[in-house]
């Protein structure tokens, strides 16, 4: 093998081509999730899957992997392709008062893929690691949100009607988190 290898048994661009499955499949389980979501009438935040579809696409894909996934997801949207939540696409969205949302997810899917790959080795770590990644999501959200509502607003419409949702939320993508685990790692232990 040549010096561009990550190991004697993948050369880089195996790794580089299995980065972009990755990336795409986890881009399009993010948007199926997006989907299912459901409007409030006292809020323009709609209850979604979306940011525990990525937070279960870091905790299984890692910090690289889920990352891209999740930049891949939001390039989709900002191009206009119906991935987010209710069907939208379009870069203004990342503008509107739930941008903030969506701003989040980029650092987040960092965060808890790197709390995974590095220190959450239990179910218990895993799921500490998708509620703080899940916290932030709100606070960045509701931060946001506050800009177009008011502060004092901000939290009953942007982050209190989610927060027992959002835990159930994440107490099922913990459920899925093992085969998606081993799917991932399938083929080639990485």
């Amino acid at each position: 093998m040549t010096s561009r290898t990550v190991s004697a048994d993948f050369p880089l661009a195996s790794v580089v081509q299995r980065d972009v499955v990755y990336a795409i499949l986890g881009s399009l389980f993010i948007a199926c999730c997006a989907q299912l979501s459901m409007a409030l009438p006292f809020t323009m935040v709609p209850v979604t899957f979306q940011a525990q579809a990525i937070l279960l696409t870091a905790a299984v894909l890692g910090a690289r992997r889920g990352f891209y996934a999740t930049l891949a997801y939001l390039l989709e949207g900002a191009l206009g392709l119906p991935v987010f939540a209710e069907g939208y696409g379009g870069y203004i969205w990342f503008f509107t008062a739930t941008g903030g949302y969506l701003w989040s997810y980029l650092p987040v899917s960092i965060l808890v893929g790197l709390l995974v790959d590095t220190v959450a080795k239990s179910q218990l770590a895993v799921i500490a690691s998708m509620l703080l990644g899940n916290a932030i999501v709100l606070v960045m959200g509701t931060a946001w949100l506050g800009f177009f509502v008011g502060p004092e607003n901000a939290w009953t419409m942007g982050a209190a009607p989610f927060l027992v949702a959002d835990v159930l939320k994440i107490v099922m993508a913990l459920c899925l988190f093992p085969a998606g685990r081993s799917l991932a790692q399938w083929g080639h232990g990485a």
